[in-house]
Order: C-alpha cells, then structure tokens, then sequence
C-alpha cells in the first residue's frame, strides 16, 4: 500500500529503505516476505501506481523531462562536447528509472560482477548474481518463427521462468529491425553470443518486462 509521509510519521517498522527505484523495491519486497517484519519504503517521487503513461509501451520516451515521471539532472561540462551540458535522465517515483527504460530487461557482461568479488567482497560473484535475479524472473520463450527471424540467442539456464516479474520479447518484428540487424551485422558487429548468461558484448534484442 501506498501513503502519503503524515500518515506514518507515528507508526514503527522494523526496515527503513530509503528510496522506491528497483533496488529499493526488491529489497522491500525481499524482506516483507517474513508476515512478522514490517518495511517502509520512503519515496520522493509520486506513486505512480497503474498510471497508463508507465504501463503502455507506446509512450517510450514521453516521460523524458517531465518533472512527474524524471528528476531531469544536468551533466557536468563534457570536455569533448565543446564543454556542452546534457540532460541526463533518472526515474523519479516508485520504479525509479525502471519506470522509464523502455521496458528493457538487460544484464551486465560476468566479468563487471566479478569484479566485485576480486576487490575484496566475497559472495558478490556473477554465479549469485544470476541465482538471485532469477528468482524475480519469469520468462516466457518466444514463439519459434520470431526466434528464427530475429535471431534470438536463447542457452537454457541463463533466464528464471519461476519469479514474479514477467518477461519476455515482444510478439512482432518489423522490416526496420531487419534492416537495423544487417546493419550492424554490415559494420562488424557480432550478434551477443549470451546476453543473459554473462556475455552480452555484440548486438541483440532486448527482453522486455512484458505480460503476455
């Protein structure tokens, strides 16, 4: 449930977790899984619950700016950009940016997570990264006809099919995506040999958090 800061200022809980974007989220969500632990989660931006310009994909983009939806920063100077100053866009409001991302679901390459591990933490592996995020996945294949034409590479374990969030590709595949995968493939850019197994370095279709 949502509430506004002046309905809870006299209530306790056992968890504060400050910010609503998707770590903050899954954290809580983590954590009120145990009925006897209560979590708050505090939140800047709106609530933005069942608003149609976040669950309709055809709105890609229109949040950018807007002050409801984005917390609008600046960069710094960018030095090799004529010292230019870009937007740089984060989501403001439960979500966070994932509330703004296109819908995109994407992984980062096993070396960047393992990383961590080698600087000292460990635990913090690509192998418990996947194990983890797994959980919340729940993956729905593709129909064989859009695998073949879009050259979806797929390997069986790189993706959970039992968690709550429900992704998948969308259902139709356009001339211009044909066109744009000759492309790449025209100026040696490889397909990724696994995008979600640890090896997205290449060109591939992004899996969306979609319910189909």
């Amino acid at each position: 449930m949502s509430a506004k800061i002046e309905d809870i200022t006299d209530k306790s809980f056992d968890y504060a977790i400050i910010g609503g974007g998707t770590a903050g989220l899954a954290l809580a969500a983590r954590l009120s899984e145990d009925p006897s632990k209560t979590a708050c989660v505090l939140e800047a931006g709106d609530p933005n619950i069942n608003d149609p310009a976040i669950l309709t994909p055809a709105s890609y983009g229109s949040h950018f700016g807007n002050k409801q939806y984005d917390w609008n920063f600046a960069t710094a100077k960018q030095t090799f950009c004529s010292d230019r100053v870009f937007p740089w866009s984060r989501g403001r409001g439960l979500g966070g940016s994932s509330s703004i991302n296109f819908k995109n679901w994407s992984k980062p390459p096993a070396d960047e997570i393992d990383d961590w591990e080698r600087l000292g933490n460990p635990g913090w592996n690509w192998k418990n990264f996947q194990k983890y995020v797994q959980r919340a996945e729940r993956f729905v294949e593709p129909a064989a006809e859009l695998r073949e034409k879009a050259n979806i590479p797929l390997h069986e374990g790189d993706l959970g099919t039992k968690g709550t969030l429900p992704i998948s590709f969308p259902r139709t595949f356009s001339e211009v995506e044909t066109f744009l995968m000759q492309t790449t493939k025209n100026a040696g850019i490889p397909t990724a040999p696994r995008p979600y197994g640890g090896d997205p370095n290449g060109f591939f279709w992004m899996i969306n958090s979609l319910d189909q």
